[in-house]
């Protein structure tokens, strides 16, 4: 993969401040400038030199935007740490971590028996909790 083209996120906050500070210098010194010689031409003049410099320093990916690559992991290193599968050492881990976790292995898959019947026991807990939520019944 080529680096051309491409700058890294330490470059993006450098080129960012760049432009910030740059199109505000202009924008404030145009303005000074057009004030004190009476002129609302060479305030937009000014202005549009500093967005023209601005530009100029950083939208071609100059290599002081290009210093601090991204380093990916390696394809081997994906492979060993697939998330798809579960060790018993994790998810006992978890466990003493949260006691009140449910393991993997007690979760119900997608499409069970039993979706159905929690569903249903949802939508009864939703309408008995509902005149709570309206505040029509007082507790």
């Amino acid at each position: 993969m080529s680096s051309f083209g491409t700058i890294d996120f330490v470059g993006q906050r450098t080129a960012e401040n760049i432009i910030q500070w740059t199109i505000l210098g202009g924008a404030v010194g145009g303005t000074l400038l057009g004030i004190y010689l009476h002129s609302l031409r060479l305030v937009f003049q000014v202005f549009f030199a500093s967005v023209v410099v601005a530009s100029v320093a950083t939208i071609p990916p100059w290599g002081y935007l290009r210093k601090h690559p991204v380093q990916f992991a390696p394809d081997s290193v994906i492979a060993e740490e697939d998330p798809t599968t579960t060790d018993e050492k994790q998810v006992e881990e978890v466990q003493d971590e949260d006691p009140d976790a449910v393991p993997v292995h007690h979760l119900h898959p997608a499409g069970s028996d039993d979706e159905e019947d929690d569903l249903v026991k949802a939508k009864q807990s939703i309408d008995e909790a509902r005149p709570l939520l309206d505040g029509d019944e007082e507790h």
